[in-house]
């Protein structure tokens, strides 16, 4: 008889989640989500050395903050021994950024708004599971000695502290955070774009608000601590400067049209030139179908002859690219501050031909799990973040994807051998 192959999963709500008070809320959230209750609950305190054995991959700069992070206190820690599959945590926690973060995310459905102070690190896959647990082990510590202070829940969101400061400095009106502060995630570009009218009414903090916009607080924070230093300014939380500074390193995804907007306007667009079947596919698909990840373009593949339309619509021309692991012709544009890519017929290594199914579903815009799953195959990069073939399994394993059905679109693209697919599929799946 058959048994159910067992994952385990690792969960670490942070400091900022701890203090703003949304600790117990998250663990309940991840109890409802998880059928199996975790085996193990502990607080640990972790340092310098420990957390950047947790985070190796983090640069320099990145790992600093998360280290000032977890230097204010404990993290709650929760460790399953049987989750449903290999990646469910990492899907549970959302993207890495907030304002791409998915309903029904952990980083969706609680109040965040940056890449640092975004409430919870999850385990990528069983294997780091146990190397993470073991880590945080070593430092844990006992309840009694966590303390019990914590902040509104809302304290740890950079563009609520930065709106406070420069309602401190500027007298700019505040009354932008209580919209902020019922759906964070929905109106911090509108709190933005209240804060970018108010900079081209104060020349004094144009300056400031400019720099902060790419990512430089120097001059905001020369303000604050001389500020500090003569009593006028008090901040009001020890989160509050690293919440600013960590929002001002990607406040400009914020700036960015929603992706979904974007998708809205090239649907109506390629409707009007008559191109009737397209499907949006590469990082912006793997992101619809739950990886945790920022698209930072858009990948379209059309028809090869739909490909002149859009270059007439546009006044663009069609190029060839060929970059080693596929090639194809793309026309390449920028519509509403985002890249976007039309691609037509790509053409891999083995004779592998990835093109848009002719069965496309109108109303759906976005590539098949399947085709997907094909497409990274056989791209077959392994110098990313996460490989390709890493991505076809995660694909594979969480959307249960069965060989029937895996087998049907690979041998559309030109896979040939029904060994050598169960062969992948087993790997993969």
């Amino acid at each position: 008889m058959l048994t159910r192959k067992k994952y385990g999963g690792l969960a670490v709500i942070s400091p900022e989640a701890i203090y703003a008070g949304l600790g117990e809320s998250i663990v309940k959230f991840c109890l409802n989500e998880i059928p199996s209750p975790p085996k193990e609950i502990f607080y640990s305190q972790l340092d310098d050395d420990l957390t950047s054995n947790l985070y190796p991959h983090l640069c320099k700069e990145k790992l600093k903050k998360v280290q000032r992070l977890f230097s204010l206190g404990p993290v709650l820690v929760l460790y399953w021994d049987d989750i449903p599959d290999d990646h469910y945590l990492s899907f549970l926690k959302g993207a890495t950024h907030p304002a791409f973060a998915l309903t029904k995310t952990i980083r969706q459905e609680f109040p965040c708004d940056n890449q640092t102070l975004n409430l919870i690190h999850c385990s990528d896959d069983s294997i780091s599971a146990l190397k993470e647990l073991s880590i945080l082990k070593s430092c844990k510590i006992k309840e009694s000695q966590v303390k019990k202070t914590h902040y509104s829940p809302h304290d740890h969101l950079g563009i609520v502290n930065y709106i406070d400061l420069v309602s401190d400095l500027f007298n700019f009106n505040n009354d932008a955070t209580l919209n902020i502060k019922s759906e964070p995630q929905k109106n911090v570009r509108s709190a933005l774009k209240l804060l970018n009218n108010f900079s081209i009414k104060n020349k004094d903090f144009n300056k400031i608000h400019e720099s902060f916009l790419i990512g430089d607080t120097t001059p905001l924070f020369n303000i604050i601590y001389a500020d500090i230093s003569k009593g006028n300014v008090i901040l009001k939380n020890p989160l509050s400067l690293l919440a600013i500074e960590s929002f001002s390193d990607s406040a400009s995804i914020w700036l960015k049209e929603p992706i979904e907007n974007v998708i809205y306007t090239i649907s109506n667009i390629l409707d009007k030139i008559a191109v009737n079947k397209w499907a949006i596919c590469g990082s912006t698909s793997l992101w619809r179908y739950g990886l945790p990840i920022i698209p930072n373009d858009l990948d379209i593949r059309c028809k090869e002859e739909d490909l002149y339309k859009i270059a007439n619509y546009f006044n663009k021309n069609i190029e060839f690219i060929d970059v080693g692991t596929h090639k194809s012709n793309v026309i390449n544009l920028n519509i509403q501050g985002w890249d976007i890519e039309f691609t037509g017929d790509t053409y891999c290594k083995n004779d592998i031909h990835i093109f848009l199914d002719a069965e496309k579903n109108k109303n759906d815009n976005f590539q098949s799990i399947a085709d997907c799953i094909i497409e990274y195959l056989a791209m077959g990069r392994s110098d990313r973040t996460i490989s390709d073939h890493k991505i076809a399994q995660i694909l594979i394993e969480k959307k249960n994807i069965k060989f029937s059905e895996f087998y049907d679109q690979a041998t559309k693209a030109g896979y040939r051998s029904i060994d050598d697919l169960a062969k992948i599929y087993s790997i993969c799946g």
